[in-house]
């Protein structure tokens, strides 16, 4: 009996996913590694879950459909609540809008993001769609884990160097 990989797995999910934020008529992006693949069209290696960012409008509307779907609820403090299926983590973190009209994460409103963060861009990856954080955000938000004290990775420095790259073929 074949067993699906973990990026077969995550895909499929993603997928999944992706159907239940159509219901409700919200979109998602995705953030972290996932992004980054979406955006040079190929799998650059293993991810331990799947980063997702979606509008503050969509959090209740998109909870109850993920848990009618068998995701289970992972609650991991007063604004946070990731999800699992498969063997797979899910996050999800939720923007609104400050007082000034910036954008930022619910209950984090000293991470203020760049307005034109969100990608309204449609990517495709091995029979997946899906949008992404733009490389900009995704380069400020690995800078921003080094400047709160996150231990480096790897991955980082990789991903950190490949993101400027995308960026100066965007310029």
């Amino acid at each position: 009996m074949q067993t699906l990989s973990q990026t077969e797995k995550q895909l499929g999910l993603l997928r999944e996913i992706g159907d239940l934020f159509d219901e409700i008529g919200e979109p998602f992006w995705l953030r972290g590694g996932w992004a980054i693949d979406f955006r040079v069209g190929r799998v650059l290696r293993e991810h331990d879950d799947l980063d997702l960012v979606a509008m503050l409008s969509a959090e209740r509307p998109i909870a109850g459909r993920l848990e009618a779907a068998g995701f289970e609820s992972i609650v991991i403090n007063d604004k946070q609540i990731d999800y699992r299926k498969n063997g797979v983590d899910v996050q999800i973190l939720y923007l609104t809008h400050a007082e000034d009209g910036s954008l930022v994460p619910d209950g984090i409103p000293e991470w203020i993001w760049m307005p034109d963060c969100l990608d309204p861009r449609v990517r495709r990856l091995n029979g997946t769609s899906a949008r992404s954080l733009t490389p900009r955000q995704l380069l400020a938000e690995k800078l921003d884990y080094e400047r709160i004290g996150r231990p480096k990775r790897e991955k980082d420095a990789a991903s950190k160097e490949l993101l400027r790259r995308l960026i100066d073929e965007e310029r």
